[in-house]
């Protein structure tokens, strides 16, 4: 005779947190977590921030090294007119599509620089197949970072 596992199912179930609770538990747990990356990359682990709250590792990690690539294909093929900027990325679930949020100084070439990265998504597609491995290089696109704008706004 089997016995009734009803009643430990039902405790098992996870609670649904409001996002303050999902903030704090995110940290609790990242404070016992070791980085993702070691202390000589790029990436500092204080980038890890709440816009990764609902990804996986692997878009986390997928999503911080897209952005130093892409930020290194900026530097190299920008004229140096305006300075831009890869703030975030967001990668999907899937990793089929991605989206890449810039700033650009001065606020006045922001049109052009970002005409500029549109006409150059098929040679950053090229650089991130030589400088990434991925089994799928995302579709791209690149959109000016409104969050960062209001940030700089209210200072």
């Amino acid at each position: 005779m089997k016995k009734d596992n009803s009643e430990k199912i039902k405790s098992r179930r996870v609670p649904v947190l409001n996002d303050k609770e999902e903030k704090n538990k995110f940290e609790r747990i990242n404070s016992r977590r070791t980085p993702l990356y070691p202390e000589n990359s790029k990436t500092n682990i204080e980038d890890i921030n709440i816009d990764f709250l609902n990804q996986t590792q692997k878009q986390i990690k997928v999503s911080l090294e897209l952005r130093n690539v892409v930020q290194d294909f900026f530097q190299r093929e920008s004229s140096g007119v305006a300075m831009i900027t890869v703030t975030r990325t967001k990668i999907s679930k899937d990793s089929k599509n991605a989206t890449i949020f810039i700033t650009v100084l001065p606020e006045s070439k922001e049109i052009q620089a970002w005409s500029f990265a549109k006409r150059q998504l098929s040679d950053l597609r090229d650089y991130l197949k030589e400088k990434m491995r991925l089994r799928i290089i995302p579709h791209l696109e690149i959109e000016i970072d409104a969050v960062e704008k209001k940030r700089f706004a209210k200072r």
